[in-house]
């Protein structure tokens, strides 16, 4: 049908495609009619079949009526009372076809006086019926029984098992579905087998409806599950009650009631999870060994429950429900359901108290490692159990491993206090504002009187004013260090100093914020004034002291620290003594110098020459910290594993004690 079509010229090239011959040459063709396979053949064929048609209105119009109305693509099925009318319609059909290219033929009917009117063969060239002996053509979906003028709808029932084709069992609702939607039936004549309505039949027969009726997965909790049954039962009793005008059921649930939803969906689960072993216990009452349940002795109690038949029934201080446990698959979701009720009603602990009350009632297979599979799908678990999952240690940043730079190039701030002072009869409060070297881990520490930016800045220029201007400078996101980032520069162009400004400020100072809550990245001054409120706490007497005192405290405290060795304490007396941030600013430990040679020479050239060496001496303590110290710091100390990132659309749980519910 669809070559039958030409396409405009303009069209044509939307259809090219490359050929290959026998020679392997290459060669460009346009297709000129309808294709196969393109989106929009269908229904421009149809248009133009229906344009074709609509030519011979006025002449034909029970023909028309049957191209445009009763064709299905390139299929016509029409049924007629009259044989002779039968044979007029065709020729029409066919004439009318024939006007626009089309050729209609393999014409099929009830009727041999038709097929030999329209010269088409009357037996049929495909066999395709159940029966070898009967012919039958398939039309629209369905088969034809043409000798019976039948329709049929033929299913493949190889694929279901002996005990639901002979009626031992019930058929599940995803069965039935799956023999409906085999069925194609474009033109509806299956309307008494649509899903819906047959399903409508099923659940409305006997008391006992099917036990698909509710769509078990579409619920979390169990309460609300067996209330849910319970009502649908309620009301069709209530139906059943208002037909015989009885006194129909209201109020609250009653336990016969709660108690007939619990026993349907046992047996909904069993049902599903036990199709086979419910089968043979309806009829022979009996399980082959192959089956799961075969070592359980089971047996269907009065309500059609599956028990197991234990060794205790003559226990008289067990219960009927611990004698015959009811038995349930693990991966069930009702059986899921059951598990993860007994878990929040023993307030998500108390596991083994879970188990054992679980098995007082029913017999679930592994029941431990369904328990678990419950409890790791609990949300409130996961949120109380949620661990943060921090990605892998990153590298050190270059200010830790800026080797062979002025010390305190690279800084990081942070404050210490309140520390009280005496001032007259009055007491006020002092901070301590710790500036590290974030390369040689030496300290400097400015005493302020507030938390203010403008002592934050006051505190910043004594430092570059002693230590030189830092390069970067590095802090927690403090509101005093937000504003102090903002009049840095200012601050600095204070100084009046003409050779300083030259010899320190630059335009390349910049300040960095660490993110919030990332303590961890400021760890290099967080250890270090640890370090420094110990001392403080030891040097310290009971007595508030005053400023100049605390000044003096504070500038001993900076010299010890500054002391401390960065790498082990050599054992052997000769080697050489442990390498201290002081070895950087003073050239040794404790800040003493050689005094072999007392008399002082101030020509040029012993002046080079002491410049020079103190160069060296300066490259040897850098060596030092490159074969000493940076080894030190090469290992991770934790958070070795990588981790997925976060991407959007993850469900997270924030930690953070500030919030209103803390996740």
């Amino acid at each position: 049908m669809y070559h039958q079509v030409a396409i405009w010229h303009e069209d044509q090239q939307c259809q090219r495609f490359f050929w290959l011959d026998r020679s392997g040459e290459l060669s460009v063709y346009v297709l000129q009619v309808m294709s196969f396979g393109a989106c929009c053949s269908p229904s421009c064929a149809q248009y133009i079949k229906n344009l074709n048609a609509e030519r011979f209105k006025a002449t034909h119009q029970s023909a028309v009526e049957a191209i445009t109305k009763r064709h299905y693509v390139d299929d016509m099925l029409v049924s007629v009372d009259e044989e002779s009318e039968a044979i007029r319609l065709a020729e029409e059909v066919r004439h009318g076809h024939s006007q626009g290219g089309f050729e209609i033929r393999n014409w099929i009917s009830n009727s041999k006086r038709v097929l030999t009117a329209l010269k088409e063969k009357t037996t049929v060239e495909k066999d395709l019926d159940i029966s070898p002996e009967v012919a039958m053509e398939k039309v629209l979906g369905m088969w034809w029984r043409t000798e019976t003028d039948e329709f049929m709808f033929k299913i493949g029932w190889k694929r279901y098992d002996q005990l639901l084709l002979s009626g031992h069992r019930s058929p599940t609702k995803r069965e039935m579905l799956r023999v409906l939607m085999t069925i194609f039936d474009p033109i509806d004549r299956s309307a008494e087998l649509r899903p819906h309505l047959l399903l409508h039949r099923t659940v409305s027969i006997s008391a006992g409806i099917n036990y698909e009726l509710i769509c078990v997965s579409k619920f979390s909790k169990w309460k609300l599950l067996r209330n849910c049954v319970a009502l649908v039962f309620r009301y069709i009793s209530n139906l059943r009650l208002k037909i015989k005008e009885h006194p129909i059921l209201i109020g609250p649930l009653s336990a016969d009631e709660l108690n007939k939803a619990e026993e349907y969906l046992f047996r909904l689960a069993q049902h599903e999870g036990f199709p086979n072993e419910v089968a043979n216990l309806e009829t022979t009452k009996s399980l082959p060994k192959t089956s799961p349940l075969y070592q359980l002795n089971p047996q269907l109690d009065e309500q059609g429950v599956i028990r197991m038949r234990t060794r205790i029934g003559a226990c008289q201080f067990a219960t009927e429900a611990a004698k015959k446990p009811i038995i349930l698959p693990r991966d069930h979701h009702i059986t899921t359901l059951i598990m993860k009720h007994y878990h929040h009603r023993y307030h998500h602990c108390n596991h083994e108290t879970v188990i054992n009350e679980l098995r007082q009632r029913f017999h679930i297979p592994r029941i431990r490692v369904g328990f678990a599979k419950a409890r790791r799908n609990c949300q409130r678990c996961k949120n109380e159990t949620a661990m943060p999952r921090p990605p892998i240690m990153a590298d050190l940043p270059p200010a830790r491993l800026a080797a062979f730079t002025r010390p305190f190039t690279y800084v990081g701030i942070d404050y210490f206090g309140p520390i009280e002072v005496a001032l007259g009869r009055r007491v006020e409060k002092r901070w301590g504002m710790l500036i590290t070297c974030l390369t040689i881990r030496a300290i400097h520490i400015e005493l302020v009187c507030t938390l203010s930016t403008n002592s934050c800045i006051m505190g910043l220029r004594n430092f570059v004013a002693r230590r030189g201007t830092p390069r970067k400078i590095y802090s927690d996101r403090g509101t005093n260090f937000v504003g102090a980032s903002r009049t840095l520069k200012e601050a600095m162009a204070a100084i009046n100093e003409k050779q300083f400004m030259e010899e320190f400020i630059t335009s390349e100072t910049d300040w960095i914020f660490n993110p919030p809550a990332a303590p961890h990245m400021g760890g290099c001054w967080e250890r270090l004034i640890r370090t420094v409120k110990a001392n403080l706490m030891a040097i310290q007497s009971s007595r508030q002291p005053t400023d100049e005192v605390l000044r003096n405290v504070l500038i001993e405290i900076e010299s010890i620290v500054n002391s401390r060795p960065l790498t082990h304490v050599p054992i052997d007396s000769d080697s050489a003594p442990a390498l201290t941030p002081n070895h950087f600013l003073l050239g040794s430990s404790d800040g003493s110098k050689p005094s072999d040679d007392p008399i002082l020479d101030n020509s040029g050239s012993a002046l080079l020459q002491n410049w020079r060496t103190s160069q060296i001496i300066a490259n040897q303590f850098w060596r030092r910290w490159v074969t000493d110290y940076l080894p030190e710091i090469t290992r991770r100390t934790k958070w070795f594993v990588h981790t997925k990132p976060i991407v959007i659309g993850d469900v997270v749980i924030i930690v953070d004690p500030q919030l209103p519910r803390n996740w």
